[in-house]
């Protein structure tokens, strides 16, 4: 699960007919011409579509009903989970979302998918921004802004990762470079600053629920539904800067 199999879809989409209605909602091919020496090269690329309209037929006035769906693509990877028999598989799962029985190569099932969201839904609502901070997505870099975060991980795992000790003593106290830690360490729920205190004291509160290192101790999906506070998914908090967002995520984590 990654922000790239999740789509937006919206009723307005069974309409479309004609190039005129892909115009109208994702907007006029943007050409660039491209001037190179080589023969072979392309004269122009098409850039990529600036999707306003269709966000705004997705997203419109908090007083306004939405009929937005999401929808998860890309089953390429998925497979049966037996609960009686451990799965062993090698995920192709980019690393900033990957739980760590995935990074470990570890027996994997459903709660994977949970650690997912919430790299998923801090993503969302953050900008763009990893969970587990890094600046290049390496597994240095997400293994060490996970321990930052959340402690030092069964000794299973941590015995596998032999570059350990660039970062962290045998009991996981950092000993890498200290100017370092102002851009790598934050808590889980900076998302606000000092706008919204009580809003990232929720979202600390709730991801700290998901990202925990053993799978048997993450919620399942139903239960990950159930805990959403209705106010996050009404818009009925911050409605003109997070409800949209927010209700985007519930509508996620419905389907997983």
């Amino acid at each position: 699960l990654h922000p790239r199999n999740i789509l937006l879809f919206h009723p307005t989409l069974l309409s479309w007919s004609s190039s005129e209605d892909v115009n109208k909602y994702l907007g006029l091919p943007r050409i660039s011409e491209f001037d190179s020496d080589s023969q072979h090269a392309p004269k122009y690329i098409i850039r990529s579509a600036l999707p306003v309209t269709f966000q705004q037929e997705c997203f419109p006035p908090v007083d306004a009903r939405s009929n937005i769906e999401v929808k998860i693509c890309d089953f390429g990877e998925s497979f049966e989970w037996i609960p009686e028999t451990p799965s062993f598989r090698i995920m192709n799962t980019c690393l900033k979302y990957a739980a760590p029985e995935v990074i470990f190569k570890d027996t994997v099932g459903p709660a994977l998918d949970v650690w997912s969201f919430a790299c998923v839904m801090y993503d969302i609502l953050s900008g763009d921004k990893c969970l587990f901070s890094s600046w290049n997505g390496t597994k240095e870099e997400i293994l060490r802004g996970m321990v930052l975060l959340l402690g030092k991980p069964p000794d299973a795992w941590w015995n596998k990762w032999t570059t350990r000790g660039n970062y962290f003593d045998d009991d996981g106290n950092w000993i890498g470079d200290d100017s370092a830690l102002s851009r790598i360490l934050r808590p889980l729920g900076a998302l606000y600053g000092r706008s919204y205190p009580h809003e990232e004291k929720l979202v600390q509160e709730f991801l700290n629920k998901l990202v925990r290192y053993d799978p048997r101790e993450r919620p399942t999906a139903q239960e990950v539904l159930s805990m959403l506070p209705e106010e996050w998914m009404s818009g009925d908090l911050y409605p003109t800067v997070y409800g949209d967002e927010l209700s985007s995520c519930r509508k996620l984590v419905s389907d997983i």
